[in-house]
């Protein structure tokens, strides 16, 4: 052991003097070399840990004295994991998921607990922060199968709480309420008022979004006293801002002023600076809608200030909307339209650096791509030669063979041709392979722009019509016109969110090699949330919904995908039913899992319904209360298809249609 240690400790010499400043780390590696087992992993990882978080140098440098001291396959796989950290906290975000797919591959079944947590949570948030939702929330959920095995609550609370956030990007606030309410009972039986507070907050924001005024205020405001209690300014600025949000939603805009104002006050002592311009402007619309202009204005004023003097364009592009619509509101139609042009100039200026980031995570990507490419071409390189070296060998052999006689001879040549033959046509079929792998990347890459050009062509139509409602709206007196004319914009808004949601989720699936993991369900309840998610518009077009729901039906499959399948031909069904009109919806169980949701409206052209499943095809939508995007259906059948099972539509035009799901069990 003595041995071993004074060996290192030379080792280190070099490596110390090379890692100036973090002495940290070059001491917890030297205490490691005197420790063993779990003690000398624990000092290990917090090691990595610390250099993950510096520069690349110090990472690789503290790589390099680890590995010279253990071979330990834990310690390897923490390696693994914090190099991938290292790439997320620099912005190499996609790198990072690769990194841990990787790692994830090579974690044993009963490894790490913790390490096995950690992978999917990590993964999970970066699909969240790239906007990949359905990948954040299956990743999410395989964390929080893993937290039930670290002894730890907060794992189960972080995991619970990330599938939450997901579901709320997606404008789901009822799932996402499920999964805080999860959250906060775990953080409630550990008495963990930190977590407690924020995941009140949460709960609050969701319940704000539902409409839930009311409860939203009760669980905010004891979010705000449990943050009181711990003295936490920023939780306590965060509930007040929300608390102000939810009464602004309602129009109590006293209350919402009086909740804003307390909330700056905290944030100003705090200091920070663009949180406390984004509360002067939330004070500067609540009273613009009070009539108070003058006091509007300077709130407006002063916050747009702080935010350009921080050159923060997000800020910049709300504030100047806030004070157009207030110079509206009085009036002022000429400075209305000069904040509301900046506005628009801003937004533009976000959209082409949005642009210039997706293309370089692009590039990115492409890059990792073809350098897989190009490591997978050496290494037939190399194969090709390595068999090079294996014939030179033969011919050396069939030199030294040359004394052995002539009958040997013309066998060993005889056979050295065959080998030569079947060596030329191994090296022909892996150039052909080569040859192939290079034409299927330029197919994807001319697909790629195929659908950038539809994708764009989709988007543009709602786009440009919100901009000129926009303008409409800035030059319009009567305050009735204009409420009409804000209604038009976010239906159009909302329809291009709604077609980049589903282009996202088609996209992720279709790309996804396996299958997210199944689960054991009650489809009978499924498909009673998802009624339920269609209430209000059932009710409104005074729909009659015949379902047998009574008699429940387990099902083990990927939940997930089974509630995008119920929801799209829940949502069609609804969306090309007559008013008064009746939806039918049935289960059947046998051989198969039998699914029929049934309406009664226009139907469906013969000539049309065998490219209906077809992305971006649309058909004839004249019976349609609201346009498609020609994805729910082609997702639809994806999925269907990923979990093995068939769907055909049954319909005549102006006879309604019925859409027939077979699953296997």
């Amino acid at each position: 052991m003595f041995c071993k240690t004074f060996a290192f400790v030379l080792l280190m010499i070099p490596f110390c003097a090379m890692a100036q400043g973090d002495v940290r780390i070059d001491s917890l590696i030297l205490a490691a070399s005197g420790a063993e087992g779990s003690e000398q992993e624990r000092m290990l990882n917090e090691a990595l840990d610390l250099a993950s978080r510096s520069d690349s140098a110090t990472l690789t440098s503290t790589i390099e004295a680890i590995t010279a001291l253990t071979t330990s396959s834990k310690v390897d796989h923490r390696i693994k994991y914090h190099r991938a950290r290292w790439l997320g906290r620099n912005g190499r975000v996609e790198e990072q998921v690769y990194e841990l797919l990787d790692l994830s591959k090579v974690l044993p079944e009963e490894g790490d607990p913790e390490l096995r947590f950690l992978v999917p949570f990590i993964t999970g948030n970066s699909y969240l922060g790239l906007g990949s939702l359905e990948k954040a929330i299956a990743y999410g959920l395989d964390a929080l199968k893993e937290a039930s095995r670290t002894d730890e609550p907060l794992d189960s609370i972080d995991a619970l709480n990330m599938i939450g956030e997901a579901y709320r990007a997606k404008r789901d606030p009822s799932m996402a309420l499920d999964y805080y309410r999860r959250a906060y009972a775990i953080a409630e039986r550990n008495r963990d008022s930190l977590f407690m507070a924020r995941l009140l907050n949460n709960r609050g924001i969701a319940l704000s979004k539902l409409e839930r005024f009311d409860a939203a205020r009760t669980v905010l405001e004891t979010g705000y006293e449990i943050a009181i209690a711990i003295d936490s300014k920023v939780g306590q600025a965060r509930l007040l801002t929300n608390l102000g949000f939810n009464e602004k939603e309602r129009g109590n805009y006293l209350e919402a002023l009086s909740f804003y104002k307390q909330s700056l006050k905290i944030k100003e002592s705090l200091g920070n600076d663009l949180s406390t311009a984004y509360t002067l402007n939330d004070i500067g619309e609540a009273l613009s809608r009070l009539g108070q202009f003058k006091q509007s204005l300077a709130y407006s004023r002063r916050a747009l200030n702080i935010a350009t003097k921080n050159d923060a364009l997000y800020y910049m592009r709300d504030m100047s909307r806030t004070l157009a619509a207030t110079f509206a509101l009085a009036g002022i139609h000429d400075s209305a339209y000069l904040y509301q042009y900046q506005a628009q100039n801003i937004a533009d200026s976000i959209f082409k650096e949005d642009s210039f980031r997706e293309i370089a995570r692009l590039e990115r990507s492409q890059e990792l791509q073809q350098k897989a490419l190009e490591n997978e071409l050496l290494a037939k390189e190399n194969e090709a030669a390595n068999l090079s070296l294996q014939r030179q060998s033969w011919v050396a052999a069939f030199a030294l063979a040359l004394g052995i006689g002539g009958l040997v001879i013309g066998f060993l040549i005889w056979r050295a041709g065959r080998t030569r033959k079947r060596l030329m046509e191994r090296l022909e079929a892996r150039n052909q392979a080569l040859d192939a792998a290079n034409e299927k990347l330029h197919h994807l890459l001319n697909e790629q722009d195929s659908l950038f050009n539809i994708v764009t062509h989709d988007l543009k139509g709602p786009l440009t019509n919100a901009q000129r409602l926009l303008a409409y709206e800035s030059e319009e007196s009567s305050e009735e016109e204009k409420k009409k004319l804000r209604s038009m914009v976010q239906y159009s808004v909302g329809g291009a969110l709604d077609f980049i949601t589903e282009f996202n989720v088609l996209h992720e699936i279709e790309k996804s090699s396996s299958l997210p993991p199944s689960d054991t369900f009650d489809l009978t309840s499924l498909i009673q949330e998802e009624i339920a998610h269609f209430s209000s518009t059932i009710e409104e077009r005074k729909l009659t919904l015949h379902f047998n729901k009574e008699v429940p039906v387990q099902l083990s499959t990927v939940q997930t995908y089974l509630r995008h399948i119920v929801h799209n031909l829940i949502s069609n069904a609804i969306k090309y039913s007559d008013p008064k009109g009746s939806v039918f919806i049935t289960i059947t169980k046998a051989d198969t899992l039998r699914l029929s949701i049934e309406d009664q409206g226009v139907g469906i052209a013969k000539q049309d319904q065998g490219r209906i499943f077809e992305r971006f095809y649309r058909g004839d939508q004249n019976g349609s209360s609201s346009p498609s995007n020609g994805l729910g259906l082609s997702l639809v059948a994806l999925l269907v298809e990923k979990l093995g099972g068939s769907i055909r539509v049954n319909s005549d035009l102006g006879s309604g249609a019925e859409f027939i799901v077979q699953l296997p069990l």
